[in-house]
């Protein structure tokens, strides 16, 4: 996953990149692939250029130095500037946040550091990396981070480093069996937290404290039958998460009445002591540690086996965070036990955030994995919610986000009125919704608009698709969708596609206006999240690992795509055969003449089936079996997602027919992160 992540970073820089980030979760050695990177950029520069690295630890930034030291084989790289350390060359420094808060930055030109690292990059948006960030201007920035979403809405800094270079989410990193595999237990602790206060994303810390106090004796009765009924207490080595200070005494009070050997780990224990606890901890002698936030970033003790979560974890990135702490593999683990324990929340608490970030699944699956169990988790991983928990979250899933007309109709007015009228960018930012959610049914940013009460825009009405366009991911079609919608009068390829896709027309100049106006502002909002892809070939409008629906596939070549419902089709003046298959095939929408046997042998390896009616002797059956001319695929996991082009493909062998089984030789691997998802679709 590092050379993954290296050829990434390479790639980037190839492109014009200057500044790149990398997403990968908690323990998948995130510090070591800078190193890495950095002694790659310093290959091409012929030297060693100068160095910034930023972290808010010192912990962290002496676990990097030494991680940096070990990759280039240099024991005197590097100078810490933290605390009492300071640095005198200034041109290897791995300083934290605060030590270079009260510097001049001024002192420093711009180009000063040829390289630099933002570590933990999701604080990016606080002042103290601003500053930084806005004053330095290196060949190359790499940030780093587990979890980049932001609560609050602020944006600024992330999106300049919009799309992620490399991603490698929890999910995927469980899955390639990078971290320990975890049983969740989601358990109803009988507290009703819909009366504490909530204001800017949380509860109010001092009355969720007076809470947990006066519930103390019925909520830690749950809390200890859960442990010794889900823990082997003689090998636990569990971090417990609480609300505050007061909270992690009145906890460890409680274990320790009750037997258990534990302890209190918060700032106001001096940091020797600090030290010393760990380190009993380790050892085994303390079992558990009451802890606040000391665990969230940086700590690596690998033989955390438990995390007990005894406080409403608001944040999706805390939680991911402290999740983590137990989530790096040991000998002596087999899997991390966790148990949440669920109050009753308040209507805004985001179930869906933590879901999401744990699984990969979107809002709409988390509501049918809920209710389903969690039935396609990685191997060795699972997901339990009593049945208190699953109706509370399901309740939330669909009360936290204004998804029904109603309620989105009710939140624009809201906005409308109060003098704002939203672009469709900042109405998804203030809502939370994706443009999958806003534009499912049929609905339109427009119509709900006018629904709503303003009167500026014309409702989008009629047959549009714009729903079935939402997924677009590279940045070559939406810059060209652009240019088509405002440039009626160019022909290409890509104005084809669009006019085809929206509304079945043969030009964008068919496209009623509202539609055409609508579309751009989803094009805008897309341009954040779309990816530099490679493209296919020269002649061909489609990049490698971009996803498309049929009429985008089909229309370049045929004037009428919807009429093509063949899985596979011929294009004879580019010598081309273009193959779109499903790879699971459980639901009803196929026949036992269509269900295939598609799957992949390996990340380059596909075995495939052609048409049900080809013979071997057929035109298509000898391009096939003998492999001349081209054959370009298209995977999509499921009925009704997007396809994705996977590429070219050579065969290697063929056998039967009506249909012909081949195996072919991809030209390209498919990333990790996808490959992953096929497996899982194809079973």
């Amino acid at each position: 996953h590092q050379e993954e992540a290296l050829e990434a970073l390479r790639n980037a820089r190839q492109a014009g990149r200057t500044r790149n980030l990398v997403v990968a979760a908690t323990g998948t050695g995130k510090t070591l692939l800078s190193a890495f990177d950095y002694k790659q950029f310093a290959r091409q520069e012929s030297g060693q250029p100068r160095l910034l690295y930023v972290a808010h630890r010192e912990d962290i930034l002496k676990q990097s130095v030494e991680a940096f030291r070990f990759v280039l084989r240099d024991q005197n790289f590097g100078e810490m500037h933290v605390g009492s350390s300071k640095s005198v060359g200034w041109s290897h420094v791995f300083a934290s946040v605060q030590s270079l808060a009260h510097m001049s930055l001024g002192d420093f030109a711009p180009d000063h550091f040829d390289y630099m690292v933002i570590d933990e990059f999701h604080h990016s948006e606080a002042q103290t990396y601003s500053r930084i960030l806005n004053h330095f201007k290196p060949k190359q920035l790499v940030g780093l981070t587990a979890t980049p979403e932001r609560t609050d809405g602020a944006r600024e800094q992330l999106e300049k480093f919009l799309p992620a270079t490399y991603e490698l989410r929890l999910w995927h990193a469980l899955q390639r069996k990078l971290l320990c595999p975890f049983h969740y237990f989601g358990i109803d602790d009988e507290t009703d937290l819909s009366g504490i206060t909530w204001s800017a994303g949380k509860y109010d810390s001092t009355e969720l404290d007076q809470l947990f106090e006066q519930t103390r004796e019925q909520r830690s009765r749950v809390i200890l039958r859960e442990l010794n009924d889900k823990v082997e207490l003689e090998t636990m080595t569990g971090i417990a998460f609480c609300t505050s200070k007061r909270h992690a005494d009145m906890m460890n009070s409680v274990f320790t009445e009750a037997g258990i050997e534990s302890a209190s780990l918060h700032s106001e224990i001096p940091k020797e002591q600090r030290a010393e606890l760990v380190q009993s901890f380790r050892k085994g002698k303390i079992k558990i540690l009451c802890t606040v936030d000391l665990f969230n970033e940086g700590i690596d003790i690998p033989e955390i086996n438990t995390v007990l979560f005894l406080r409403p974890t608001e944040s999706a990135i805390i939680f991911i965070q402290q999740l983590g702490r137990g989530l790096r593999n040991h000998h002596n683990k087999g899997a991390l036990t966790v148990l949440d324990f669920v109050g009753n929340q308040n209507s805004k608490f985001r179930f869906d955030q933590r879901f999401s970030a744990m699984t990969g699944l979107t809002r709409r699956e988390l509501e049918a994995a809920v209710q389903s169990g969690f039935p396609k988790m990685p191997a060795g991983c699972d997901i339990r919610l009593d049945k208190v928990v699953a109706q509370k979250v399901i309740k939330s899933l669909r009360e936290a986000i204004p998804t029904t007309i109603k309620a989105i109709t009710s939140e624009l007015r809201r906005m409308v009125t109060g003098g704002v009228v939203p672009t469709l960018g900042e109405f998804l930012l203030e809502t939370g919704l994706s443009l999958d959610e806003l534009y499912r049914n049929n609905r339109s940013f427009f119509g709900l608009l006018t629904a709503a009460g303003h009167s500026g825009v014309e409702a989008v009405t009629g047959q549009h698709r714009i729903a079935s366009l939402v997924h677009i991911n590279d940045q070559r079609r939406v810059a060209r969708y652009l240019e088509a919608l405002k440039d009626l009068q160019a022909v290409s390829p890509f104005s084809v596609m669009v006019a085809q896709g929206l509304t079945s027309q043969t030009q964008p100049s068919g496209i009623p206006e509202p539609i055409r106006d609508e579309f751009v502002q989803v094009l805008e909002v897309l341009t954040s999240s779309a990816e530099v892809l490679p493209s296919v070939a020269e002649d061909l409008p489609f990049n490698l690992w971009a996803l498309y629906n049929r009429d985008e596939i089909v229309a370049p070549f045929r004037s009428n795509p919807r009429a093509m419902m063949e899985g596979t089709f011929y294009v004879k003046p580019l010598g081309i055969d273009i193959h779109m298959f499903t790879l699971e095939k459980s639901d009803g929408g196929f026949t036992p003449t269509t269900r295939y046997d598609d799957w992949f042998e390996s990340p380059d390896r596909l075995h495939w089936e052609s048409q049900s009616t080809t013979s071997r002797k057929s035109n298509t059956g000898q391009r096939l079996i003998t492999g001349s001319g081209r054959h370009l695929f298209f995977a999509r996991l499921r009925k009704g997602d997007p396809f994705m082009c996977i590429g070219f493909g050579k065969p290697l062998s063929s056998e039967g027919e009506r249909p012909i089984r081949l195996i072919w030789q991809l030209e390209n691997k498919i990333p990790d992160h996808h490959y992953v998802r096929f497996q899982a679709a194809a079973g």
